[in-house]
């Protein structure tokens, strides 16, 4: 399962990952079903996680330098050009975090804690067990999670004022006045 995981951590590929090891896609993501919520799952989810940041890299190089575009004509390269995605520039710039995966938080604490979850299901435990050692992940998971929801429920709302303010329209051309002198939002 580790090898799995280290795999899919470097490729981002399930049916890559699940055929080194000798298993079909199915059940790869069958046992990631039946072991929903223990140390196997979480680790999957951080798996990705170390993809993102280089996709986002790619993504953002993209929208700020386009693509080359190479133009022939009879068969001959004649020139090139830039093109550039707005749609994906647009979108960069409305979610400015990715929010990709099923769980975010345990996502995010998975990822500070790959190396000890990776030698845990190494050397066999894929379940949460009973003893303290297990609880004390299982505590410091549920308190990372808090935090991690109080501080994603203070960029969301962030985010939705300053959405709301865009969007709020002057109706009158003395509110548009008072709105660009300062006397608005």
């Amino acid at each position: 399962m580790a090898l799995f995981l280290r795999i899919l951590g470097a490729t981002h590929n399930v049916s890559e990952a699940a055929k080194a090891v000798g298993v079909s896609r199915q059940s790869a993501y069958d046992l990631r079903h039946r072991l929903a919520g223990q140390p196997f799952d979480l680790a999957w989810e951080a798996a990705f996680e170390y993809g993102l940041g280089d996709l986002a890299q790619a993504a953002l190089d993209r929208a700020l330098n386009g693509i080359e575009v190479s133009h022939y004509h009879n068969g001959e390269l004649v020139g090139t050009s830039r093109r550039y995605d707005e749609r994906l520039t647009m979108f960069l710039l409305r979610h400015p975090q990715h929010k990709l995966g099923a769980m975010p938080a345990p996502r995010e604490y998975a990822v500070q804690h790959w190396d000890s979850l990776l030698q845990r299901i190494a050397h066999g435990d894929a379940h949460w067990g009973d003893d303290d050692a297990d609880k004390e992940w299982i505590a410091d998971i549920k308190a990372f999670r808090e935090g991690f929801s109080n501080h994603q429920h203070a960029i969301d709302d962030d985010h939705a004022k300053q959405q709301a303010a865009t969007r709020m329209k002057p109706k009158s051309d003395q509110a548009k006045r008072v709105r660009w002198q300062g006397g608005g939002i």
